[in-house]
Formats: structure tokens, sequence, C-alpha cells
């Protein structure tokens, strides 16, 4: 659920070892199946039962964010050929997991640990300040509820500290290190000489049977994409800002209804130590109060948290309540007895106090009157779009019932799927770009779309007028292009002949010095190259790994980076790598390949959950959900009907006044 606008707590190391385990379902498969598919509960996760609408909602939530990230609409049946249903099944069925354990292990999340993450979200800021206003509306148009939001924010936080207790300790043998430092760190030196393509000045016109064959086995290269004529308009908060005054007692009672936002808790800055046993964090301690910094004793003990000691600043509630009484009864420097927990052993030591205080009024007075005009012209924009519905409703089209409001009409030519227009330049000051795009080519021709939300709170309209479809481009009209293209393939081919036929005489005998001067080049040693690639001019992927799998004094070619020539190279020597010569390097590999370990702990540690919980999924009500290749299950991501105001609404769960 909100999987695009949803922070959590934990770190990317966490983020990243999640969203491998997330995957891993598909590995290792999932539980039993039930019969039959009249219940409206998809899965069951120990006690917690996944519904249709859960599902729905993470499925259509997938489906928006990968439309985003591919930069196009996935229609469902192409949704289902990349996996997307079994992804976002598998989301929820890991979180519940997760959850569980959780419980379990009485991971409890404070209101206020809850509220400072989503305070803390930039995206629910306007200009640095957590702007409720905003919130609601993201929450709006991802049709998710707030209180459904903090629930799963407290949750994640939960699931989040679960896996962040997982991390640590983690290290990789030097027996695992070493081997792979060596091969990934060895590098090759190369005599080498460059055979442009460009030298090959006359290789001659095709005559018109080869050009024509030309441009049809090349056809994706000619074919102009589809353009689609779109009339539209654009409801925006700037077209009803300057109607709002906001008086003296308005923000008044919003300053009191909104106090607890300006109101800072008393907050300490903590470090801790953790260890699996109390006779470490004893010694811990004495060491700490023998004059070490806890990062010194860290270094020296190796705690379970390792070099992470510090926690940040914490309010009262942010710990669980044994931990959190311990913590704000320290003075400043103050160091705690050894605490145990669920997850071992701590020893606290408070680095600074910072005091509750309130900002006042006159502090926040331009941020609340823009927080409240802008919440006063969504209500404006929400009332307008629905006169506008009301308006077509009646029978008038998109033009008019714009003139009879005062919202000006906008028309595109042609735009296409990447919202280019026929020139190829990019269409600019489109509301939402992305999702304007994708709108315009999921549309129907000649039928109005519903309001879709933008993130200023404003909303859009779009009418497909026309669709011309994707069409190879007469050879009559590109002659001149399709000829020099021919050119440039051709003279591509003759210098990659003439770098094997380079390779040939090489082995016959011929010196580099010789044959580099038959293509007016001349030969130079390379500096060492990596296997991962390296800088040299000349040293495209494809010549480095012919490198790396040649012997010394074996000769052997690779187009140029640029593809406009290729290189010839004999390799000369190889650089071994040792892992004490750069510790830095080795260190990092180290790092990779622990979290790399880890991943696969974690792996295990999900399949231990998965028998211990029990996971049960009734796939024929997940198959019901997709008939024909089509996604028949509601739910916060497609358009409803929301009865309160009688209209029917696009994506993002519909409209409401705020």
């Amino acid at each position: 659920m909100l999987n695009r606008i949803r922070k959590g707590s934990g770190g990317w190391l966490a983020k990243i070892l999640l969203g491998m385990l997330i995957l891993s379902f598909g590995v290792w498969g999932i539980g039993d199946i039930f019969r039959g598919g009249g219940n409206a509960v998809i899965a069951e996760v120990g006690n917690v039962r996944i519904g249709t609408d859960d599902y729905s909602r993470a499925y259509q939530a997938e489906l928006r964010e990968q439309s985003l990230r591919f930069g196009g609409t996935i229609d469902a049946a192409t949704a289902r050929r990349i996996g997307l249903p079994q992804r976002a099944l598998q989301q929820l069925l890991f979180d519940a997991l997760l959850g569980q354990a959780a419980s379990k292990y009485g991971l409890a999340v404070s209101d206020n640990a809850v509220a400072r993450v989503v305070r803390d979200d930039p995206a629910f800021q306007s200009g640095g300040r957590f702007d409720r206003a905003l919130l609601q509306r993201v929450l709006r148009r991802n049709g998710v509820k707030e209180e459904d939001y903090l629930r799963t924010v407290r949750q994640d936080i939960a699931r989040d500290e679960l896996v962040q207790s997982l991390l640590a300790g983690r290290a990789a043998p030097d027996g695992f290190v070493d081997p792979i430092y060596r091969y990934r760190r060895e590098t090759r030196i190369a005599q080498v000489f460059e055979i442009s393509a460009a030298s090959f000045r006359n290789v001659g016109v095709p005559d018109d049977a080869a050009l024509r064959r030309y441009h049809e086995d090349n056809a994706a290269r000619y074919t102009a994409p589809e353009y689609r004529e779109v009339t539209y308009l654009n409801l925006t908060a700037e077209q009803v800002l300057d109607q709002i005054e906001i008086s003296e007692e308005e923000l008044l009672d919003e300053y009191d209804s909104r106090l607890d936002e300006f109101t800072r808790p008393e907050q300490r800055e903590v470090e801790q130590l953790l260890y699996f046993d109390e006779s470490s964090a004893v010694a811990a301690r004495a060491r700490a109060l023998a004059g070490e910094s806890l990062r010194q004793v860290s270094a020296a003990t190796n705690p379970v948290n390792g070099t992470a000691i510090g926690m940040g600043e914490l309010r009262l509630g942010d710990l669980p309540e044994a931990l959190d009484q311990a913590v704000f009864a320290l003075e400043v420097g103050g160091l705690s007895e050894p605490i145990e927990s669920d997850l071992g052993w701590h020893v606290f030591r408070v680095v600074r106090v910072i005091p509750a205080g309130v900002t006042g009024l006159d502090e926040v007075r331009d941020a609340l009157r823009q927080s409240l005009a802008i919440t006063y012209a969504a209500d404006e924009l929400y009332d307008l779009s629905n006169r506008l519905e009301d308006e077509l409703a009646g029978g008038s089209d998109l033009e008019n019932a714009a003139l009879r409001l005062g919202i000006p009409v906008r028309s595109l030519a042609g735009i296409d799927g990447q919202g280019r227009d026929r020139s190829g330049t990019l269409v600019t000051e489109l509301p939402q770009p992305r999702e304007f795009v994708n709108s315009v080519f999921a549309a129907d021709v000649g039928l109005e779309s519903s309001p879709q939300d933008t993130d200023d709170g404003g909303y859009y309209m779009i009418r497909v007028d026309s669709v011309e479809p994707p069409t190879l481009r007469p050879l009559v009209e590109i002659r001149q292009q399709v000829i020099a293209d021919w050119q440039a393939e051709e003279r591509r081919r003759r210098a990659e002949k003439a770098a094997q036929d380079a390779i040939e005489a090489a082995k016959g005998g011929r010196s580099m010095a010789a044959l580099a001067r038959e293509h007016n080049a001349s030969v130079r040693t390379t500096e060492p190259l990596p296997r991962t690639g390296a800088s040299d001019p000349a040293a495209s992927i494809h010549l480095v790994a012919n490198l790396f799998s040649a012997s010394v004094g074996d000769i052997v070619s690779g187009p140029l980076p640029g593809g406009d020539g290729f290189a010839v190279a004999r390799l000369e020597s190889i650089v071994e790598a040792r892992p004490a010569e750069n510790a830095v390097a080795a260190a990092q590999l180290r790092e990779l390949l622990a979290n790399a370990v880890l991943a696969d702990v974690l792996l295990q540690y999900q399949v231990a959950l998965q028998n211990e919980v029990g996971v049960e999924v009734n796939q024929s009500v997940v198959d019901a959900l997709f008939l024909n290749d089509g996604f028949v299950g509601g739910g916060g991501g497609g358009g409803g009907h929301d009865p309160s105001d009688g209209h029917t609404h696009g994506g993002g769960g519909g409209h409401r006044a705020m």
C-alpha cells in the first residue's frame, strides 16, 4: 500500500534486503491452496486474513508504480505476463509474515514514533514543514483512508525494526572475500590500434532494390510512433487562489487545531551498545565508566549493533516502556545500567537533552495561511470539477462546458507515448505529464475522461479526438537518411572485416606496428584495464571481455565504444590483484559480500517463518479477479462511484471535499 509515498523507518540496507526476500517467494513457492472460489479471503498468513480489497489496492498500486517506471500504460494482460499480480500478492504475504513475527516478539510502536515518521516524510511537507492538507490530498489521490495509512506506517516501523535487528554481526570470511577480490580487481595491459569506419570513404550507393530491402529490414527505425490528437483542460489552484481570503479567526482556529504539530516534546540524543549477554554489557559499561567513549568501547567489544551506536533524537514513547523509562531518567552524559529487552542487553548514554517548546503563531502564520488557502482552493476545484461533470452529463461537450464555467480549453495536434509532438519535441506544461500521457493512451476516442487528480491538488480532463497509428515512413520521404544509414553500416562492416583480417595476418607473423600503418593508425599500450570496463577510448565492453578471455600474446578485436570502428589488441600482460594492497577496496567488497550472506540468512528466516506461521492462498479467488486478461477487482487504483456526490470518478478512489 502506498509504496510510492511511504518512506518507512528502516535503513537503505533493510529496504534492499526486504525487496530481495519479497522476490524470493517466487522461488520458494506459496503454501497450501484452498479449494473453491466463493470466499472473499485471498490468503491467510497465520491469523491474518488478506481479502480481495487488500489485494486490489496492492495490485493497483503496483500497476501505477510500474506504469510510471516503464513510461507507459500497462494493461491487465501485460501486467499478468510480467508478473505484477504475483508481485502484489507476494508483497502482501511477506508484510503479513513479518507482522506476525513482530507481534510475536512484542515489538510495539508508539504513537509518537508513527507521528514522527509521517511528519518527517518529504511527501507531506510544504515549505519544509509538515502540511496536513497535503497529507490528506496524497492519501485521497491514492484512495487510502488516513487511519489505514497510519496503521500501515506503524506496521512498517515494527517490521523494519525486526529486520534491522538481524543486520548486526554480518561478516564474510577471508576465504570468501579474497578470491572474489582477485577476480574482480585483476587488470590487463594490451597493445592496441584502431581501425576507423570513417576511413572507408568510397562505399558507394545501394541500388533501389537494396535500398528498399534495407528500409524494410529496418522498419522499426523508420516507423513514426502512434500520435493522438487531444483536447484537454486543466484546473489549478492558481485559478482560484486569488478569490480566497483567510481571516485572523480562521488562522487562530487552524493553529489551535494543529497545536500538537507545533509543540515539541522533550527529546534526547541517545547512544547505545547492545549485547546478547548481560556479562558483555556489564563489561562494556565498566569501560565506559572508566572514560572510554561508546565508540571506543564498540570498536573493542564488537556489540550486536556494531558501530551503529547513535540512535538519533528520541521522544518519550519511541522505545519500549522499560527502555523509555531508563533513558528519560538519565542526565546528560549519564550511563544506564544494562537493561534487557527482547533484542538483548542495552547500555544507553544521553548525549544531550533538547527541551520541550511551542512554536508561536507568528512563526507559522504564513505557512498556515498558505495551507488553508490551498485547502480551500482544493474545495473550490472539487466543486468546479463536479459542476463540469454535471455539464457533460447534461449533454454538453468539453469545449462548451468549459466555456460556461470560464475554464480555458487547450488542444494538442499530436502527441506520442513519450510526450513528444510530431517534430520530436517534448511537450511541456502538461498537467502531471507522465500520468497525463498514460491517460491519453489509455482513453477511447471521443469520450471525455473523468477528472484526474494532480499532485498540486488540481484536476485535468482529456478527450482523445483522433488516433494516428504507427506508420512506416515512405522511402521516398526519407531516402537520403536511409542511404546515409546504409553507408554507415557498410563502413562499419568493412572495418570489422579489416580487424579480422589483421588478426589473421598477425597470427601469420606480421607485426602490430606494420598492420596499424596499413590503416593510418599507430600502436599504443593501454593503461591497466579492469574487468568491469575502462576509460581507454578503444576499450569497449566487448574488447575488454575478449581480452579477459585471452592468454598473454593472443590478439583479439572488438568494436570501439562509439560503434564507429574496431580495435585490434594484443594482450601483453596480466596484473594480479592482492587484497592487502588496497585495504579500502577490500573492505568495500567485504561489506558487499557480508550483505549478500545476510540476505541468504534472511531468506532462511523467511522460510522458517513460512513453516512456523503457515501461508495459505486461495488461488481460485485470485484467478477470478482476472477474466479474459482483464482485472475485475475493485480497489484503490481504479475508477469508482462515490454515492456521496452522485458522480463517477477516475483513479485514486474518486473525489471528496476536504
